[in-house]
């Protein structure tokens, strides 16, 4: 858990940005103004500038709630959304049934000989494979997966979120129906593309805890 806490905190710039950009295009929306009409101050009336004001509140508290949101659904749904499984949606719990054989790089007879008779059902897949990831946790390709998978799995999240939010508050302070449509379409363009290629790494990042195991096995077995 800490290294994971470990790898949010590195993704946090990432999931910041993201909510930056939504919030800024979002005040365009509403405002139209560019930022040329920021810098050039004389242009913009008063009533801008009062409007500005709301929006930067509105800025702030879009993404404490995007964050305390975030925080409430559990990981566990997340990874739902992501494998589009209702049970045992984490991949580990297919590391030996399925995932195993798709990669060439892992030598299955090694792992057996390991570990005797692999597990198929699914709960007894994730507790291996997880009591190995444990061994292999600051590996590079391990870590690299790992963080791809977290990061991708929360855009998905806060994308769905802020959907919904931009969405009803949009609608709230008039803004172009045109634009806010398709700022929310993108949103769910962007959720969907963003789950497919968690699942893709959370897969990867599965597989390459199983490869460097069987590797290194192979190679203690040479020596």
């Amino acid at each position: 858990m800490a290294k994971e806490a470990t790898l949010k905190k590195q993704n946090l710039k990432y999931i910041q940005a993201f909510i930056a950009l939504n919030i800024l295009l979002f005040c365009w929306q509403v405002t139209k103004i560019s930022l040329i009409d920021i810098y050039q101050t004389d242009s913009i009336p008063i009533d801008w500038i009062k409007k500005l004001q709301i929006f930067s509140l509105l800025a702030a508290i879009t993404f404490i709630i995007t964050n305390i949101l975030c925080g409430l659904i559990k990981s566990e749904c997340k990874s739902i959304l992501v494998f589009f499984r209702l049970r045992n949606p984490l991949p580990g719990s297919r590391a030996f049934s399925k995932l195993m054989v798709l990669d060439p790089r892992i030598n299955e007879d090694v792992l057996r000989q390991k570990f005797g008779l692999l597990p198929q059902e699914p709960k007894a897949q994730n507790k291996l494979w997880y009591a190995l990831y444990k061994q292999h946790e600051n590996h590079q390709i391990v870590l690299e997966a790992h963080k791809s998978y977290l990061l991708m799995r929360e855009l998905m999240s806060v994308s769905l979120i802020l959907s919904l939010i931009l969405g009803i508050f949009g609608f709230w302070l008039g803004a172009d129906a045109t634009f806010l449509l398709l700022h929310v379409f993108i949103l769910y363009g962007i959720a969907i593309s963003t789950a497919i290629s968690g699942r893709n790494y959370g897969e990867r990042f599965v597989t390459n805890v199983l490869a460097i195991e069987s590797s290194q096995y192979v190679r203690a077995v040479e020596i």
